[in-house]
């Protein structure tokens, strides 16, 4: 009978125990570069978690991930590495596999550092690379890969997720309420964050009466020391700061600070540190500084940085009292330098603000030059600038920066006036409407020519660090993109198109080049013949396949013809003389190309002169992000038409009166439409409805474990791409990313709450759902833990193991 109650003990404790032989992770390995020690368990992690923390670890040593982990049970987790005293000093190498987390500290708990890791302090090389974080981080100092970096680097890291340090009243008797999130790191003190990606909504809230408060939130680093970041990518993120509501514009106290920016919030660096060639796309807001890069920085170099849109079309950097588009406030010596901020992006402040700029909000004795902003800028007019909002030094140089949307370059200079010094205005932005480029292959050759909405000439240039396929080259002057690529492969590329006056377009482009023998298409029409006005025409595009689809790709055609998608035919009877450029484009399969035409009308019998009315009274709505198409019509038919006022983003009416195109914002727009038939004209006010890209599913239901699952999510708009973009379906469910339907059979109880996303190439739609999963017929609970003498497999195991040795005694 002892025996037997032996047993039983062992395998009770080997099923709740793990950690009794998680010790083992490392056998058969050693621990260097060639020979890394293996993490594939939660055991394993939590093994090196706790040897790095007791101090037992050895530095230097290489650790490699070779499963996907999920420590969302772990809620009370201790970081690798949780004091500088017992610092992570090894080598982590996550092979591009991913660690799920759902971390909940408070400032009761002795929690002082939230993450994954705590302080990494490697001597050289990498600390972490190739690792994706994802879920939730909630605590003092929280990181998404890591509390604080003194050394070393983190490379190729990915976190999405939640990021929330919050310093509540009630919770300490500390001097001093700081709190901070970064989407890769809380403190970086030293060495350097490369080539990560974080997509997260990042909060740091200070709000404890009687302390000064001091909230800092980044989407890569939250409070910066020292060290530098490079090619990081912080995309749809949501990142705030505030440091309580007492704030207002009658007491501005300096003592609450919050600062919150789009790749670092606070920096206090040496002139030899840097932020170079990062961007940001999202919403970055602080009840004091705030920047789309940077919300303060002293000394450093920032350079080559881009604040981008997302993929609704719109990034805002607010400021309740300091904005800028690049950078809230920049203290001494830091230099910024070549850094782009684009036209559909917001900076704003209240209407008492301190500094509200396209690129710096606030400015002290530093250099600003060769930067480039045009956003709209919306606050105090006294302290609102295209690139500085408030000019604070008596020594600093500003020079050859471009902005637009504001009335001065420098809202408040140092005699306290207005200043264009080192300013250059420009126009309005041109738009690249060139969507896609042709298939190419290899070894053959390859042209496409690109295309704006500018009347003007244009310069294109490749940015962003990019480069086309070997054997390409772009033409400055005519948008050609031509040559003989060399090698097969998907190249993705950023152009530039920069008029005369004006702010300049960029535009990301796909380009695949097949393999060598690969078929593709060719339009083999090298000209059209000229046409009269009032007179039939009629011409055939040609290819050097079948079965092609044809459409316009960009400009249009003369008033009054038409090109059938099947034929290629095109055909009617032009309205107007002159001569329209256009580009057409031949799809066949995966394969696709374009070529660019043009058709000279001449004049011919003008039309007897008639009275004009335009009969079209409203035009159907449309959903950002979705095809849309209408058309005007007149009595007569065949005029000419034209419109003054603002059709949405993405739309355009062509002379025919047709209206298509695909709108990139919601809104109501409103538009005034004139049709010219002969000598006569018709004007009519219109207007069209954009709706937003929403998911109509409105709730899920509950299930029940063991039981099939099947809901089709709804929205309003077609040709959706879905996922799951924050949260966990429950456990045995998959979302179908074409059908938006969510299906399975269900295996484990709970409360389910994830964030589901549907999109296409120009809009997106969120929206949280909660489903209830609760236990199956037999009553047992869904919550598989895998663990625990309570648990049906562990006594299952046991009882097995009790017989077997009740049957060898016999």
């Amino acid at each position: 009978m002892k025996k037997y109650i032996a047993l039983f003990m062992a395998v009770c404790l080997l099923a709740v125990c793990p950690c009794a032989w998680a010790d083992y992770w490392n056998e058969g390995h050693s621990g260097t570069e060639a020979d890394p020690y293996v993490i594939d368990t939660n055991a394993d992690l939590e093994a090196l978690r706790d040897r790095v923390n007791a101090g037992t670890e050895s530095g230097d040593k290489y650790y490699k991930l070779t499963q996907n982990l999920n420590i969302a049970q772990y809620t009370d987790w201790k970081p690798i590495g949780d004091q500088e005293e017992r610092a992570f000093t090894g080598h982590f190498d996550g092979s591009n596999l991913s660690v799920h987390v759902n971390i909940v500290h408070d400032y009761s708990s002795e929690a002082f550092t939230s993450g994954l890791f705590g302080v990494i302090s490697t001597s050289d090389g990498y600390a972490v690379k190739n690792l994706t974080v994802d879920g939730s981080v909630n605590g003092r100092w929280a990181g998404g890969i890591a509390s604080v970096l003194n050394s070393a680097s983190i490379e190729n890291c990915t976190f999405s997720g939640t990021l929330h340090d919050s310093y509540i009243a009630g919770w300490g008797t500390y001097s001093k309420a700081i709190t901070g999130a970064g989407g890769i790191v809380e403190l970086m003190t030293g060495g350097a964050i490369k080539n990560c990606k974080v997509s997260a909504t990042i909060y740091s809230i200070a709000d404890h009466y009687n302390l000064e408060e001091i909230g800092h939130a980044g989407g890569i680093v939250s409070r910066m020391l020292g060290g530098s970041i490079e090619n990081c990518e912080v995309s749809g993120a949501t990142i705030l700061a505030s440091s309580g509501q007492r704030v207002t514009a009658e007491t501005p106290a300096e003592e609450y600070r919050a600062y919150a920016g789009g790749i670092v919030g606070f920096a206090n660096i040496a002139n030899f540190d840097a932020i170079k060639n990062c961007t940001f796309s999202g919403s970055v807001g602080s009840m004091r500084h705030s920047g789309g890069i940077v919300g303060h920085i002293s000394g450093g170099t920032i350079q080559n940085n881009r604040v981008i849109v997302t993929t609704d079309g719109t990034s805002l950097i607010w400021g309740r009292y300091i904005a800028g588009g690049i950078a809230g406030r920049i203290g001494e010596t830091t230099i910024l330098e070549s850094n782009d901020v684009s036209p559909l992006a917001t900076v704003a402040g209240e209407a008492w603000s301190e500094g509200i700029g396209g690129i710096v909000g606030l400015m002290n004795a530093s250099t600003v030059r060769n930067n480039q902003s045009y956003a709209t800028i919306s606050g105090d007019i006294s302290n609102m600038g295209g690139v500085v909002g408030k000019l604070d030094a008596a020594s600093y140089t500003i020079s050859n920066n471009r902005y637009s949307s504001a009335e001065h370059g420098i809202g408040n200079n140092a005699q306290g006036v207005p200043s264009e010094e080192g300013c250059i205005r420009v126009g309005p932005s041109i738009a690249i409407t060139t969507d896609s480029l042709p298939d190419g292959v290899a070894e053959s050759p390859y042209t496409a020519t690109l295309a704006t909405d500018s009347t003007s000439a244009v310069v294109w240039t490749l940015t962003n660090g990019t480069s086309l396929p070997t054997g390409l080259t772009l033409d400055r002057s005519a948008g050609t993109i031509s040559g003989t690529p060399t090698k097969a492969g998907d190249y993705t590329f950023t152009v530039k198109a920069s008029p005369a006056t004006g702010a300049p377009a960029t535009k990301d482009f796909k380009l695949k080049i097949q393999e060598k023998g690969s078929s593709t298409i060719t339009i083999t029409t090298t000209s059209l013949p000229n046409g009269t006005v009032n007179a039939s025409y009629n011409a055939v595009l040609s290819a050097n396949t079948s079965n092609v689809t044809w459409s316009v790709s960009s400009g249009s055609l003369p008033a009054g013809l038409t090109l059938n998608s099947s034929t290629g035919a095109i055909t009617g009877t032009p309205t107007a003389a002159g001569t329209s450029t256009f580009t057409v484009r031949a799809v066949s399969g995966s394969s696709s190309t374009t070529r660019q035409l043009s058709i000279t009308i001449n004049s011919g019998t003008t039309p007897t002169p008639t009275t004009i009315t335009i009969t079209t009274t409203t035009l159907p709505e449309g959903i950002a992000g979705m095809s849309y198409s209408a058309s005007l019509a007149s009595n007569p038919s065949g005029a000419t038409w034209t419109h003054t006022g603002s059709l949405p983003a993405g739309i355009v009416l062509d002379s025919s009166g047709k209206i298509s195109g695909t709108p990139t914002v919601s809104g109501k727009f409103d538009f005034t439409a004139t049709a010219t038939y002969g000598t006569s004209s018709a004007v009519k006010s219109l207007s069209i409805t954009i709706s937003p890209l929403e998911i109509t599913t409105s709730s899920l239901p509950s299930g029940r474990v063991y039981e099939t699952y099947s809901q089709t999510l709804r929205s309003n708009g077609t040709g959706l791409t879905w996922s799951v973009s924050s949260g966990y379906l429950p456990s045995g469910l998959t979302l179908q990313s074409s059908s938006g339907l969510l299906s399975g059979t269900l295996t484990r109880a709970g409360e389910y709450t994830f964030t589901v996303s549907a999109r296409n190439s120009y809009a997106g739609a969120s929206k949280q759902f909660t489903v209830r999963v609760s236990g199956g017929a037999s009553g047992i609970s869904g919550n598989d833990s895998g663990g625990g003498c309570n648990s049906l497999p562990a006594l299952a195991l046991i009882l097995t193991a009790l017989f077997a040795l009740r049957k060898s005694k016999r």
